[in-house]
């Protein structure tokens, strides 16, 4: 470190004219060097070195959950889209169960109480098919948020 200093100054005592004895200057000029910090900027060094280290293993860390977090929601979204697959499969044969049911009744070969539980069995089905769909979406959505395509529409062009 290097510091450099310059002082001009005058004085007079009894009267207010100053002459040219009545004026002073000093320059001076520091110079510092640290010769021995007595390990400190070892210390400091390492400390970095330990910091830097942290950080990567943080990044690591993060890296690998949101790998796992994708990997989840790929397969939250997979299974939901199967069970998308399997409620609509359920829901037209229940709609060909109820069917059946329907002309045995108007044949007069079942009673009302069978073509109501036909009915209600298609109405659950239906909700079961509305409850995959919305898990599909949701799964679809967690995917997007891990991988941040969610905030596309937030970013500025």
């Amino acid at each position: 470190r290097i510091q450099l200093a310059g002082v001009y100054n005058g004085t007079r005592q009894g009267d207010f004219t100053l002459s040219g004895e009545d004026f002073g200057d000093t320059i001076s000029l520091n110079v510092a060097w640290n010769l021995f910090s007595g390990g400190a900027d070892r210390a400091r060094l390492f400390e970095a070195k330990q910091k830097r280290r942290e950080a990567v293993y943080t990044m690591d860390s993060l890296r690998n959950q949101v790998a796992s977090q994708v990997r989840q929601a790929l397969a939250h979204l997979a299974a939901a889209r199967e069970q998308v697959v399997l409620q609509r499969q359920s829901v037209t044969l229940v709609e060909e169960n109820r069917d059946l049911a329907k002309n045995e009744y108007e044949a007069g070969e079942t009673s009302l109480v069978r073509l109501n539980e036909a009915q209600r069995d298609l109405t659950t089905t239906y909700g079961r098919l509305a409850q995959a769909l919305v898990s599909y979406h949701l799964a679809r959505q967690r995917l997007l948020a891990a991988t941040g395509q969610n905030l596309a529409p937030f970013r500025k062009k």
